[in-house]
C-alpha cells in the first residue's frame, strides 16, 4: 500500500450496531466517541424540548427518565462512555485502520465490514485492518478488508497475535 492509499484511512468514527458510520474526530469537527456516546444516552430519555441548549440535565431527572446509575455515571464524566457504547449497544470503535469492538462474533464482522465500507468506501478493499476485541483482549492485525467481508471469526484467527498478554 503506497503513501497515498494509507493517507485515504484517516479519521475516527463510530460504526452503530446497524453498520452505519459517525465521524467521531474530536480534531477535525465537534464530536468525538465520547461526545457521541453521551448524546444518544440523553436522547435516548429526552426530546429536544426537554434538553437546554447546553444538554445539562440534573441527576433527579436523569433518574426520572429511568436512567440507569451507569448512565447516570457516564453523563457526570464518570467511568469510559466508549466502552460502555462497545459493550452495550455493539458498537465498534475506528480510528485509521484500527477497529475496536467489545465482542467479536460473525454479526460483529458484518456490522464492521458494513460499517469500513461507510467510513472509507471505494478504499476499503485496498485496506487491511486490525482488530481488537475488549472482552476477551484479542488482537488480529493486518487481516485484509475481503477476509473481514466473509463474516467468518474462524477466517481471521491466523491473524491473532499469539505473542499478547491474555
Amino acid at each position: 500500500m503506497n503513501w497515498y492509499k494509507r493517507a485515504q484511512f484517516t479519521g475516527e468514527y463510530w460504526i452503530t450496531d446497524t453498520g452505519e458510520s459517525l465521524y467521531a474526530d474530536g480534531d477535525v469537527s465537534e464530536y468525538n466517541h465520547s461526545a457521541h456516546v453521551m448524546e444518544t444516552i440523553l436522547w435516548n430519555y429526552f426530546d429536544e424540548t426537554e434538553l437546554p441548549s447546553d444538554m445539562s440535565v440534573g441527576r433527579e431527572e436523569m433518574l426520572e427518565k429511568g436512567m440507569s446509575e451507569e448512565e447516570i455515571s457516564l453523563i457526570e464524566g464518570e467511568g469510559d462512555p466508549r466502552e460502555f457504547a462497545m459493550k452495550n449497544w455493539g458498537w465498534k470503535r475506528v480510528a485509521g485502520t484500527n477497529v475496536q469492538t467489545y465482542f467479536l462474533t460473525n454479526k460483529d464482522l458484518s456490522t464492521i465490514a458494513d460499517g469500513l465500507w461507510s467510513c472509507y468506501e471505494d478504499w476499503t478493499e485496498e485496506g487491511n485492518f486490525t482488530i481488537e476485541v475488549l472482552s476477551n483482549n484479542k488482537i488480529f492485525h493486518n487481516i485484509p478488508y475481503d477476509v473481514i467481508g466473509k463474516n467468518n471469526v474462524m477466517s481471521i484467527v491466523k491473524y491473532r497475535n499469539f505473542n499478547e498478554l491474555v
